[in-house]
């Protein structure tokens, strides 16, 4: 995942600060993307297990804990967007405590989608932690990937963005 959104490219017009001092000038990083945002989608209706759901918030906890300069928004979601309860994340901040109580209702993306359209731009990625028991009828305009735990939903997501199967041991 950090590969392919953290594309970085050698620069000498900045310098590798880090050397410096010994006297070495080698080349800093021009990153493709200043400051990469993250929205990861939490499914918390009721398809989802509690040891599913365990699980989400094990990766989200994983993702937050990367070592590159992003931005990460956490936002539960079932019938609809439960913006109250977002949590955001700065790399150069302190760790969030990562915990959301599961819900109770079913699962809709068109809220999800209207989230995107309006707080987020084209360079940005959304991440959807879900079974994947809903319809998607419009893609986002970001690059999005959805993170399943049921296998047989993962090709009704493949035109909708990248779609990652994950296995609970």
């Amino acid at each position: 995942m950090s590969e392919s959104f953290f594309d970085k490219e050698s620069d000498f017009s900045h310098p590798n600060r880090r050397f410096i001092h010994q006297g070495l000038y080698l080349p800093g990083y021009r990153y493709d993307r200043n400051r990469l945002s993250f929205f990861i989608f939490l499914d918390r209706s009721m398809s989802i297990t509690s040891d599913v759901f365990a699980r989400f918030l094990g990766i989200i906890d994983s993702i937050v804990r990367m070592s590159h300069d992003f931005e990460v928004s956490v936002i539960p979601f079932d019938e609809r967007v439960y913006i109250e309860e977002k949590i955001s994340y700065d790399a150069q901040g302190i760790l969030p405590n990562i915990s959301f109580a599961k819900g109770n209702g079913g699962t809709q993306f068109d809220p999800v989608l209207e989230y995107l359209n309006t707080h987020a731009g084209e360079k940005n990625l959304a991440v959807i932690l879900s079974d994947g028991y809903f319809t998607v009828e419009k893609a986002p305009a970001m690059q999005t990937l959805f993170l399943l735990s049921e296998k047989k939903n993962l090709k009704r997501f493949e035109r909708y963005g990248d779609v990652v199967y994950f296995d609970l041991p």
